[in-house]
């Protein structure tokens, strides 16, 4: 007896592409066994041992944290801890690894070093080098042994020591992120080069070379197709406007002739489609208003006052007014700077983490914060964006300052600590003044009556 297959025909396609399908995976799989970089990278199909560690250092490191996902470190292995036990926890999140929050290629704490005072010294920041901070794994506080720093810190460490072979600092390889190595390669500093070039030498990385050409060639392929994709995206978008654009019936001249003075024919009205194209170029920086909770001189003897010591001061036309619970993560900061060293105004543009909102709500110290969605809105400076906010530490540094990596780069210093009394990068000459705020909330604790001037300042 014959079986007859009453599969439908859509059904006899679809085993058809399988079975298609099927093959061409083997294909592939048995081709790639022979591939020496397919085999570094882990396949399930790899026939002949490979040294993994050679060949994902001698290309970054990069393939195994894709296929593993898993944080690796500039070796191409694993991510190790930086802190050690009995001495102060570090890493940007206090876990002691050198990682951020979300997406490490955004952050920038990703080196480890062993940390000496001269690092402090040489950078020209404050000896916190020498503090102590929370222990690792016990109670209590520890002096600092490895610490994770910022990559841009630690070039520009390199640079005031002198280079790779005079500074004192030692590179704890296991422990310092792959993406550190990403940043400089996309960088055209020189002294980021110049920290890439030492962290290679002083990891004994093979090939270190090869990096340069691989992140140029894959950032030039990801520009040419999205070149490509958009291009199709107009096609695709024109082609539709065609297919559903209505053809207008030829226009003739009206019966009665219009009056002396007016158009023989009305004007067109223009598409729904135009009108919120025009609408959205015409607000694109237009906000729905902001309110100002901070408005002070710049510099450690002219500010208002701390959000550490008092959550309301007033003295003359310059305040300062904690915020309520109503701005989140989501809400929309601007900080303008002006007059002196700042020059006619210029407006930055931000979003806060939880450990700045904190700290503009009831004064809570906790060293370093986030910024995020960064932009230069009015007069944008010769300078790269800020990346952090300083939110106090201990009675010692009170206060707040926006900086990238250091003094030399600061936007404005409203705490108590001299060495980053700069606006916009420039050493203070008088006058300078910094003006925050947020953008206005329905039911806004932080109003301040008699403002509004200062509100403008800042659309």
């Amino acid at each position: 007896m014959v079986r007859v297959c009453r599969c439908s025909s859509l059904q006899l396609w679809l085993r058809a592409i399988f079975w298609i399908s099927s093959d061409l995976l083997l294909a592939t799989a048995e081709s790639r066994s022979h591939d020496p970089i397919y085999n570094a990278v882990g396949s399930d199909h790899a026939s002949a041992p490979v040294d993994l560690n050679r060949e994902t250092s001698l290309i970054g490191g990069n393939f195994t944290a894709g296929v593993s996902g898993v944080k690796t470190n500039v070796l191409g292995k694993p991510l190790q801890s930086c802190s050690k036990p009995g001495t102060a926890m570090t890493g940007f999140t206090r876990t002691g690894q050198c990682v951020d929050q979300g997406n490490d290629d955004e952050g920038s704490h990703h080196i480890c070093i062993i940390m000496k005072s001269d690092f402090c010294t040489v950078t020209g920041q404050p000896d916190w080098c020498s503090e102590k901070m929370p222990c690792m794994g016990q109670s209590g506080e520890c002096s600092i042994g490895n610490w994770c720093v910022c990559q841009w810190a630690f070039a520009s460490y390199l640079a005031a020591a002198g280079g790779c072979d005079k500074a004192t600092v030692d590179v704890v390889c296991d422990s310092t992120n792959q993406a550190a190595l990403k940043a400089y390669t996309k960088s055209t500093d020189p002294t980021h080069k110049a920290a890439l070039q030492c962290i290679q030498s002083k990891c004994d990385m093979q090939g270190g070379g090869a990096i340069h050409s691989l992140y140029a060639a894959s950032s030039s392929d990801s520009k040419v197709r999205r070149r490509r994709r958009r291009r199709a995206q107009r096609r695709r978008r024109s082609r539709r406007r065609r297919r559903t654009s209505v053809v207008s019936p030829p226009r003739t001249a009206p019966e009665n002739p219009a009056p002396p003075g007016t158009p023989e024919f009305p004007r067109r009205r223009k598409s729904e489609e135009s009108r919120r194209r025009r609408r959205r170029r015409r607000n694109k920086y237009k906000s729905s208003g902001f309110q100002a909770f901070f408005y002070s001189p710049i510099g450690v003897d002219n500010v208002v006052a701390h959000f550490e010591d008092s959550p309301n001061a007033k003295n003359g036309s310059f305040f300062m007014k904690r915020i309520g619970d109503g701005p989140s993560a989501s809400t929309v900061f601007r900080a303008r700077v002006f007059g002196g060293a700042c020059g006619n105004g210029t407006v930055l543009e931000f979003r806060l983490d939880n450990t700045g909102l904190n700290y503009f709500r009831n004064g809570k110290q906790a060293f370093w914060s986030f910024l995020k969605n960064v932009e230069w809105i009015r007069n944008p400076p010769q300078m790269a964006a800020p990346m952090y906010m300083f939110t106090g530490q201990k009675a010692q540094y009170k206060g707040f300052f926006f900086a990238k990596s250091g003094p030399v780069d600061t936007v404005a210093n409203a705490g108590s600590n001299p060495d980053y009394d700069r606006c916009l990068g420039k050493e203070l000459i008088g006058g300078e003044k910094l003006i925050l705020g947020h953008a206005k909330m329905a039911e806004d604790a932080s109003s301040i009556s008699g403002v509004d001037n200062v509100n403008e300042l800042l659309e």
